[in-house]
């Protein structure tokens, strides 16, 4: 199996949603597409859900972010522009390199 996984285009630009294959443990079952169908979290419930995800690296952007960013910001229903997502959390889109963390 072959699968580009790459978000960015030819320009370099985070445009493209991730893709995310499911294998299965079982050699009986077959792999699946998942594909994100939109979230539905409020603000406060993403930071917790952030807290508990292991994901301190990125939660000091969520909280700061005025106003702050609710689920559907993040993965809406018709996919994920990271770039936008870059811009409201002030994260230099090369990597976590905004001032103050």
């Amino acid at each position: 199996m072959y699968v580009n996984a790459s978000i960015v285009t030819l320009d370099y630009s985070p445009d493209n949603p991730c893709i995310v294959i499911d294998l299965p443990k079982s050699v009986n079952e077959t792999a699946s597409l998942v594909v994100p169908g939109g979230c539905d979290m409020t603000a406060k419930e993403l930071l917790q859900w952030l807290g508990e995800h292991d994901c301190d690296s990125i939660l000091p952007y969520f909280e700061r972010a005025t106003p702050r960013l609710e689920g559907k910001d993040v993965i809406p229903p018709d996919g994920v522009l990271y770039e936008h997502v870059f811009k409201r959390l002030n994260i230099n889109s090369g990597g976590y390199v905004a001032e103050g963390v």
